[in-house]
């Protein structure tokens, strides 16, 4: 299948936004860098919408390496070292390592890990870190099994035209496909959240509770809940996703989404409501108030109060009992 018939997006049915990202990230950054990007290990990736990515993406596209394996001789060593030297070392060690294949291919593996979950592992490279040429050729040539029938005339000519590139600008590129393994892992993170709503109750059940249209609508009821109740400490992001089962920067990402607010200005928002109120009542000094909403420096509350209200907490409780 040629690469301009290639089916990134089915026309069947329209791929939520999260594949769009992966599908664009991905190929951009081939296209960019010249390096192959694939997901391997897909059996322990989310299976949840947001990674319905066709198989293309789980499979090197390298013409060398391609044409390698189109000789079913040549395909069956393939398959033995990838399976036994790559696949089984990031399983044992978990960390990032290069492979060098008998021709001289070279792949990072990068391993997807959420605390102790082995989610998967980002592949990139299929590349030489040699320029093609006929004296390295002849080393390849050397590595092909004894038997085989493969076409050498024409293997050359593929050769010719494969990526290479140097250690060090493979590396540069490694260091910026962080970004995809960040994001896996939030959509992982997402989708077990979701199983575990749906597990412990139905979708309408969690809509007619919380009187919410959506689910993450319903989770950001529960995350605000659960803030009304413990604004007065020192809350995290962290504290607050742990509640609901999400990880710190997705959780942000949904809160700004739904509350048009970022976290920490909602709680700040939610502190200077509970301040007015406070200060309606002359016999609780100012000092106390401070306590009363987690702020031990009662010289930094005035300041935050003034910063927000445009006047100190002195000045807005006068003006209520004028």
């Amino acid at each position: 299948m040629t690469k301009s018939s290639h089916p990134i997006i089915s026309t069947k049915k329209k791929q939520p936004e999260s594949f769009n990202f992966l599908a664009r990230f991905i190929e951009t950054m081939s296209k960019i860098t010249g390096v192959s990007i694939i997901l391997k290990n897909e059996t322990y990736l989310p299976k949840e919408e947001d990674f319905r990515l066709d198989n293309s993406y789980f499979i090197h596209n390298s013409k060398f390496c391609n044409f390698i394996k189109s000789y079913p001789n040549e395909l069956k060593r393939c398959w033995n070292y990838e399976r036994n030297k790559a696949d089984k070392k990031l399983h044992s060690t978990k960390k990032m390592f290069v492979t060098k294949c008998r021709f001289g291919v070279i792949d990072v593996h990068i391993p997807i890990i959420k605390g102790n979950d082995f989610l998967g592992s980002i592949v990139l490279g299929q590349v030489f870190f040699e320029k093609p040429s006929l004296n390295n050729f002849h080393q390849i040539q050397k590595k092909l099994t004894k038997s085989s029938k493969i076409d050498i005339k024409k293997l050359f000519q593929i050769y010719l035209k494969a990526s290479y590139i140097t250690q060090n600008k493979l590396m540069n590129i490694v260091n910026q496909i962080d970004l995809l393994a960040d994001y896996i892992i939030e959509i992982n993170e997402k989708n077990k959240l979701m199983q575990k709503l749906r597990k412990t109750y139905r979708y309408e059940d969690i809509s007619k509770t919380t009187n919410f249209k959506t689910s993450q609508e319903a989770i950001i009821k529960r995350a605000i809940d659960f803030i009304k109740k413990n604004y007065n400490k020192k809350i995290t992001l962290e504290d607050v996703g742990r509640v609901v089962f999400l990880s710190p920067d997705y959780l942000s990402h949904l809160f700004k989404n739904i509350t048009a607010k970022s976290f920490t200005d909602f709680i700040n928002d939610l502190r200077i409501e509970r301040a007015k109120i406070l200060l309606k009542n002359p016999l609780i000094s100012i000092k106390n108030i401070a306590y009363e909403l987690g702020v031990n420096n009662p010289y930094y509350f005035s300041r935050f109060f003034t910063s927000k209200v445009k006047i100190p907490p002195s000045v807005f409780r006068k003006k209520l009992n004028q």
